[in-house]
């Protein structure tokens, strides 16, 4: 074999590796943080991404009720205890719940765990914006779920 047939292969399996890898890289980038599985009462409470950072990409922050405001809450009760599970490969090491304050426009943290009570706000008729913090090695996300909390008693 010649030199310049030599060459040329070479050069061509190195095209092919490079197109792969670009390829792979772009998969890498564009994968999205894992969604939270969240239910109340044997339902799950339908999730919603909002901003993260994930394999060098970053999605900015919006408000829960900016982004969630044309979707339909989900009718739960005054401490109905919802639950937050990622499957077990998916496991954040922290993860923090808090609820949206709408008039004061910044968070009121809830727990540092995967249990807790659906709160009830009397600002919003009722309507809780809630935000699910998740942090991982890879990176980081936040979610959001929106509820009508009926308060206990009415």
């Amino acid at each position: 074999m010649s030199k310049k047939v030599i060459q040329f292969a070479i050069m061509t399996v190195g095209v092919v590796l490079l197109i792969f890898f670009a390829d792979e890289y772009k998969q890498y980038q564009q994968e999205k943080p894992p969604l939270p599985i969240i239910e109340v009462n044997n339902r799950v409470i339908p999730v919603h991404i909002g901003a993260y950072e994930w394999h060098g990409t970053d999605v900015e922050f919006t408000s829960p009720e900016h982004l969630l405001d044309p979707e339909p809450a989900l009718s739960v009760n005054e401490f109905d205890q919802i639950q937050v599970n990622f499957q077990s490969e998916h496991s954040p090491m922290k993860l923090t719940v808090s609820e949206w304050d709408i008039p004061k426009q910044k968070r009121k943290k809830l727990l540092e765990e995967e249990g807790f009570s659906a709160p009830f706000n009397t600002w919003d008729e009722g309507f809780v914006y809630l935000v699910v913090d998740a942090v991982w090695k890879k990176g980081a996300a936040t979610y959001f779920i929106k509820l009508s909390v009926t308060q206990y008693g009415t």
